[in-house]
């Protein structure tokens, strides 16, 4: 065997390694561009729900008592003013939310982070 062809080899059997090794870590240590909640060892989806401008004060009221009813009583609109963005676990016992608004196609932060746990 020629030294170009085994040294091709070696190069080929070196990033098989390499992939092999990116890819055991990949599912070891998980897909990094989903949040991930540490107490509760699960990833967050994130959903999205729009409102008027004028539901600013109710929003942000229900958001900060963790009343998750007053928030279903608030109406909603299709036209994005305000983005309700909530990230919760599958069985829905932890939310983190923040309400941002549409300045043209940037999305700017309104309130902090809200964290309401729930208790099922």
């Amino acid at each position: 065997m020629s030294p170009s062809l085994s040294s091709l080899f070696l190069y080929m059997a070196a990033l098989g390694v390499l992939t092999l090794l990116f890819i055991i870590c990949f599912y070891l240590f998980g897909d990094s561009r989903f949040p991930y909640s540490k107490p509760l060892h699960r990833r967050l989806e994130p959903t999205h729900t729009y409102y008027a401008e004028s539901s600013l004060p109710q929003l942000t009221e229900a958001l900060e008592k963790g009343d998750e009813s007053a928030l279903a009583t608030v109406k909603r609109v299709a036209s994005p003013q305000l983005v309700l963005v909530r990230y919760s676990d599958e069985p829905e016992t932890v939310y983190y939310s923040q309400i941002l608004r549409y300045e043209g196609k940037n999305l700017i932060p309104l309130t902090d982070i809200f964290i309401n746990n729930i208790n099922k």
